[in-house]
């Protein structure tokens, strides 16, 4: 079966996870916007809930390393539709079909839905941290945001932004996973890697990386105006050579899918080869890194 958006066949799996229920008993979080919200969620409604607290993740064996998900239970109706979204938008399916399918891990991968911890990834226990509200943050960004009065869909934004910032995280475990290491700048080097997933791992993941990358690219600072989800815009958000790399890195993917975004950015206009050059051997020297870890060569 294919998962929409995800490149490879059959990497929907079969298995049943329990997702362990946990509360977390730190401090509360700020209730989302009501802007937010109900650009959100204009009815208020959500379409499924989790039964008997079991979800199909991936092939159950015991023998094999997997991410997993571990759904925390919703406090209160804004918890559980930002569950519900992140569910109905296939963002947790998707990312454990990459990692279970595509991945030898070496060991167990928490990933925690939930609570007031996050986004983060927490190398001491190795837990991945990604709260239900974080939805509402990126909303909450996108109404201040230049764009916001745009045809842009902001479903699909938060959406996009939720999922790169989940693959962010996911790909800082992956280094201290693979104890993989870089000479430059950590945050830079993991930024590149949650690039190269989206691009060979996603049909649309070049949509995705410009949708994350308009958001969290910093303009006269942004973040620091922005108190829900703060730590996480201040540690994350893109300098102007970083977001022109991640742009580059698209671009030079695909010249003639991307061929709208050179022409609404100068500097891939002065670097349209270099960044077919760039995407190429950034690719290549990645996928070198990993392909001991990989189970079978990327897409593409």
């Amino acid at each position: 079966m294919n998962i929409p958006g995800f490149r490879n066949p059959g990497a929907l799996a079969h298995g049943i996870v329990c997702a362990v229920v946990r509360y977390c008993r730190t401090k509360a979080r700020k209730s989302p916007s009501d802007e937010a919200r109900g650009r959100l969620f204009p009815l208020g409604v959500t379409k499924h809930i989790l039964v008997a607290g079991l979800l199909i993740l991936g092939p159950a064996n015991a023998a094999s390393a997997q991410l997993q998900i571990l759904y925390d239970t919703p406090r209160g109706s804004d918890e559980e539709d930002a569950r519900n979204f992140i569910q109905d938008e296939g963002i947790t399916g998707t990312v454990t079909s990459l990692l279970n399918d595509e991945f030898e891990l070496r060991h167990q991968l928490p990933l925690h839905l939930g609570g007031n911890e996050g986004p983060l990834f927490d190398e001491p226990t190795g837990e991945i941290h990604m709260p239900y509200n974080f939805i509402y943050d990126i909303a909450e960004r996108f109404e201040r945001d230049s764009y916001s009065g745009s045809d842009v869909d902001i479903h699909v934004v938060v959406r996009d932004a939720y999922l790169h910032a989940l693959l962010h995280e996911i790909s800082h475990a992956l280094f201290v996973m693979y104890d993989l290491r870089t000479s430059g700048n950590l945050e830079k080097a993991v930024e590149a890697l949650t690039v190269l997933l989206l691009l060979r791992y996603y049909e649309n993941g070049g949509d995705i990386v410009i949708n994350a990358a308009e958001l969290y690219v910093d303009e006269g600072g942004r973040a620091s105006r922005i108190q829900s989800g703060r730590d996480f815009w201040v540690e994350h958000e893109l300098d102007r050579e970083s977001y022109n790399q991640a742009l580059c890195l698209v671009y030079g993917s695909d010249p003639q899918r991307y061929g709208d975004l050179r022409a609404d950015s100068e500097f891939l206009q002065l670097r349209d080869r270099e960044c077919a050059r760039e995407y190429q051997r950034q690719a290549t020297a990645w996928f070198r890194v990993l392909g001991s870890f990989l189970k079978r060569p990327p897409p593409g």
